[in-house]
């Protein structure tokens, strides 16, 4: 909707551990716990891919689709080591599993992604 921003603040999510992924009808939802007690998360109603370490798409869910491509979701609930941003297209984290979890924007009508902490609408 916005775009990515190239100054999106993902640090507080290094060193986290994604905890929970809640797929629904048309949104996904990645829980992380920043700290005890202290939780952060990605709704994500666009497209999001899992890549691994070819840099190959390995799974994932676009705008409207009610299933996820095959994905292993046990790599998913990993630690994420760092992140990049990629204005105003995608971010992505990398995981401590190896594999890469990239984010879109992909609607110039819609929001692809809502991040917290940050109030970060995308």
């Amino acid at each position: 909707m916005y775009g990515v921003p190239a100054d999106l603040g993902l640090t507080p999510l290094v060193g986290s551990r994604i905890i929970n992924i809640e797929v629904g009808l048309y949104n996904t939802l990645f829980i992380f716990e920043i700290r005890a007690l202290v939780y952060g998360g990605f709704n994500a109603e666009g497209r999001w891919e899992v890549h691994g370490a070819d840099d190959r798409p390995a799974g994932g869910r676009s705008r409207g689709e009610t299933a996820v491509a095959d994905v292993a979701f046990e790599a998913l609930l990993a630690r994420p080591r760092r992140f990049t941003v990629s204005a105003p297209t995608y971010f992505e984290l990398l995981l401590s599993s190896g594999v890469r979890l990239r984010f879109y924007d992909d609607s110039a009508e819609y929001e692809s992604i809502t991040i917290q902490p940050g109030d970060y609408v995308i």
